[in-house]
């Protein structure tokens, strides 16, 4: 039986992460473990509107200005879901998410990582590939993949 001792739960801050963070606070409660989120800032982020947005007004390190968004945003997911019994920390890290996802749990040493599961089309697959997979291909311990909720469907 797998007992992890700490869990590693990447977070696109997407309205999906709340079932992904909620489960893996339920997961480190079970198991009495320490609970890590992680977002991942893209490093293809200078196309993006917060990235454009910052240099137009002037601010000359948009990738600082951009992490601590990320970082107060991560810190609020983080609070919705604190439990006492779960000691919890976030991180927020620059570059190609499953390198960082991936190196990340091999430095923390982690047992599980809880991530989400968005669907793509098999073309989006072919062209640019998906963190899920990558992640779930070579992580150093168990991936545990939590689905979206069936649109239409209610959350039972």
């Amino acid at each position: 039986m797998i007992r992890p001792s700490h869990i590693l739960c990447p977070t696109d801050l997407s309205p999906h992460s709340e079932e992904v963070v909620s489960a893996a606070v339920q997961l480190a409660e079970q198991f009495q473990a320490k609970l890590t989120l992680l977002t991942v800032v893209e490093d293809t982020f200078p196309y993006t509107e917060v990235y454009r947005a910052l240099t137009e007004a002037g601010i000359k390190d948009p990738i600082s200005g951009v992490r601590e968004q990320v970082r107060q945003d991560l810190d609020v997911l983080a609070d919705r879901h604190r439990d006492p019994a779960v000691p919890m920390e976030t991180v927020v890290e620059v570059g190609n998410p499953a390198k960082v996802i991936l190196a990340t749990a091999k430095e923390l040493s982690v047992d599980v990582i809880v991530m989400g599961s968005i669907g793509r089309s098999a073309l989006d697959l072919a062209l640019i590939g998906s963190v899920v997979e990558k992640v779930m291909r070579k992580a150093p311990c168990h991936v545990l993949i939590v689905k979206p909720p069936e649109s239409g469907e209610s959350e039972a």
